[in-house]
């Protein structure tokens, strides 16, 4: 990969930030959809809009963490390393609220 096909870190925070927006606008409007007790035909299009906008934000998040995980730095890293990196930050905080989350199931409800 030669140095014209490494993103800057302003695209990649700008792609974040349009993935951050949509989101946030796909959760806004999924409220508003639980929110329509009667057909209105002007709300319901304004909520498919919102919806249609936002479903782009979860595949730029995919394809963001793509391109950061294939940067050229990366390329030298020992795939042991690599998984022991990734465990450490998402491995054991999945473990620790999954325990939470049962013995909050268990206990409390």
């Amino acid at each position: 990969m030669n140095k014209q096909n490494v993103p800057s870190a302003v695209t990649i925070d700008l792609i974040r930030v349009i993935a951050i927006v949509g989101v946030i606008l796909l959760h806004a409007g999924n409220d508003l959809t639980s929110q329509l007790t009667s057909f209105h035909i002007l709300r319901w299009w304004v909520v498919d809009i919102y919806q249609s906008i936002g479903r782009m934000g979860v595949p730029l998040f995919i394809m963001l963490s793509g391109v950061l995980l294939l940067a050229p730095s990366k390329r030298d890293e020992d795939l042991g390393f690599f998984f022991k990196k990734r465990f450490s930050r998402i491995g054991l905080p999945f473990i620790f609220w999954s325990i939470i989350y049962l013995l909050w199931v268990f206990y409390v409800e």
